[in-house]
């Protein structure tokens, strides 16, 4: 497959690394048959970003942007804080097959991408709150605060997978449960006896949970404890765990005040997105764009 804009061709690597960026997106949210068969879709989508990229480069090329050179060297300093040191940033760049001018060239398209779109985007007006309340009542559903618990435990694994070892991890869980039952305090126990960090990070406290977070028999025990109570053993792959529920947050719609910054936000990179899409179909009018040396639909 070969790419050319203006008869300038696109690596195909390029496209490559933005199909394997784009499975790991979608991957998060599909499973793997689903996934499969959306692949075709992926490579189009791929391609068709590999492009639009391209022709938003050559354009802040023709417009000659200008990247202050200590803006990229700022980059590249937290790049190498982020690596432990410039050689192994120099290391890491080695084995993607680059050297520092590439990652310096790399930067400077980026920064000049970036302020093309700033440019193109500049004149759309901030939504208002009426246009936030408008959206919160057409989507109040994506808006629904699902059930918490609050809960803390205390986990002992077992030392193997066999039945008389994870009947000794029980059997420890249950003497703990003992002591808590005679008043002994949980997050000192979980300091002394917990194998999960939250032990000697938190007392064992993880907060509020949402269901679909842990495994299903503590998210189980967990929705299932009134406040204030503690559950027996619960085994899951972790090990063994004593739970204790601290307070049930019942599930409920937000109210528009509190979600109305975060719709502005997300109604303002949806126009942004528009205007960039629209753009860039503008600039694919005026290119010739090949595919394998056929013409593409532009």
């Amino acid at each position: 497959m070969t790419l050319r804009i203006n008869g300038e061709p696109i690596p195909n690597l390029v496209v490559e690394q933005e199909i394997r960026r784009l499975v790991h997106v979608y991957g998060a949210q599909m499973n793997p048959k689903a996934l499969a068969e959306y692949m075709p879709k992926i490579r189009r989508q791929a391609k068709d970003h590999a492009i639009g990229r391209k022709l938003l480069l050559n354009e802040a090329r023709q417009q000659e942007l200008d990247i202050p050179a200590p803006e990229i060297e700022t980059e590249i300093d937290g790049l190498i804080k982020t690596c432990g040191s410039a050689e192994a940033l120099d290391r890491h760049l080695t084995t993607l097959g680059k050297t520092r001018a590439d990652l310096r060239q790399d930067i400077f398209d980026a920064r000049q991408i970036e302020a093309l779109v700033e440019i193109v985007t500049a004149d759309i007006a901030e939504p208002q709150d009426e246009d936030a309340a408008k959206y919160y009542e057409l989507h109040e559903g994506e808006f629904v605060q699902p059930d918490q618990a609050d809960v803390g435990h205390i986990l002992i694994k077992a030392e193997g997978p066999d039945k008389q070892n994870r009947a000794i991890a029980q059997s420890k869980l249950l003497c703990l449960k003992d002591q808590l039952e005679h008043d002994a305090d949980f997050a000192e126990l979980a300091m002394l006896h917990s194998e999960c960090p939250s032990g000697q990070s938190s007392g064992g406290e993880l907060g509020l949970i949402s269901r679909g977070v842990m495994p299903p028999a503590f998210e189980t025990a967990a929705f299932s404890l009134p406040e204030h109570a503690v559950s027996d053993p619960v085994e899951t792959d972790q090990g063994w765990h004593v739970i204790r529920k601290n307070r049930h947050v019942c599930g409920s719609i937000a109210s528009f005040d509190d979600v109305k910054d975060k719709i502005r936000e997300l109604l303002f990179q949806a126009m942004k997105n528009m205007a960039l899409t629209e753009y860039i179909e503008t600039l694919k009018k005026e290119a010739r764009i090949e595919d394998d040396a056929s013409p593409l639909d532009a």
